[in-house]
């Protein structure tokens, strides 16, 4: 029998809820708990769980014929206190060539943010030769893997079901300028997903946020070190996404840190997403407000 493409999309969606329901109940009250003794900690992981949890829900909305092309997410609060997520979809709007779901993220009530989510048809054509870009990255089973950022902020919390491999660009051994150069990361989502696009963009959702949080305080912490504080915390304020191509969230996927801005009291990081064959995936984008 033939499967329904409503029937196969809330499998995909129903593939991550579970795991951002947990992730949720986790955070319950640790962003404030965690600041408290570590001030670099400001909602570590509510980006990324907000932001997939806008993505299935803008897809289940708009059903399988269509694929998400981009996701951004504006923040109203940093901070999950009851644990119960819940999206509604606030305004719909579709074209021949485009579909926007404008999605409302609320903790038991509370708004947390906004996000609009836009899909297209599937795309058509080739590869173009001159997007592939893996380089001279090395295998990521040479690379050992970082817990510190599967595992933000000491352990507290529920773990991200991710295999981390920093080429460079992390901790006090890193071995680039992070403020100034490229930092590549290899990452793999451990848990085997569906077979939909919108399930593995929901799962780099939730994960590229973790390398961008972890840069900014490898950043940090290096200021601090060399007797000159950044910043005593920080929480986001946008977080978009673009998704270039089909891919696979649980197979090898390069994410390089192209370039970082610090200024005032804002932070601004973007990234580069290519899959194990070299290819464009995706790009990334994350803005913070520094506490001083």
């Amino acid at each position: 029998m033939i499967q329904q493409p409503e029937s196969r999309l809330l499998r995909a969606r129903a593939a991550l809820d579970g795991l951002l329901s947990d992730m949720a109940k986790a955070d319950t009250g640790a962003s404030n708990a965690r600041s408290a003794s570590d001030p670099h900690a400001i909602a570590s992981r509510v980006t990324g769980i907000t932001a997939a949890r806008a993505a299935v829900s803008a897809g289940v909305d708009v059903g399988a014929e269509r694929w998400i092309h981009s996701l951004s997410v504006s923040f109203l609060d940093v901070a999950i206190t009851e644990g119960d997520l819940s999206a509604t979809v606030e305004s719909r709007h579709d074209t021949t060539l485009q579909s926007t779901r404008v999605v409302g993220i609320a903790d038991s009530g509370r708004p947390l943010a906004t996000a609009v989510a836009s899909f297209e048809s599937p795309p058509r054509g080739r590869h173009r030769p001159h997007l592939y870009g893996v380089g001279d990255a090395p295998d990521p089973h040479t690379i050992c893997r970082d817990a510190d950022v599967i595992v933000p902020n000491g352990g507290a919390g529920m773990l991200l079901p991710l295999d981390v491999r920093p080429i460079n660009g992390f901790g006090a051994s890193a071995s680039v300028d992070v403020d100034t150069k490229a930092a590549r990361t290899w990452m793999r989502f451990e848990d085997e997903l569906p077979d939909d696009l919108l399930v593995h963009a929901a799962a780099l959702s939730l994960s590229t946020e973790s390398v961008m949080s972890h840069q900014l305080r490898t950043v940090n912490e290096r200021n601090t070190a060399e007797g000159n504080p950044l910043v005593s915390g920080w929480q986001t304020l946008n977080y978009s996404l673009w998704f270039h191509r089909c891919f696979r969230a649980d197979d090898w996927v390069l994410v390089t840190q192209q370039s970082s801005s610090v200024f005032g009291n804002r932070a601004f990081f973007s990234v580069t997403v290519h899959s194990s064959q070299g290819r464009h995936i995706a790009s990334a984008a994350q803005e913070f407000h520094l506490i001083r």
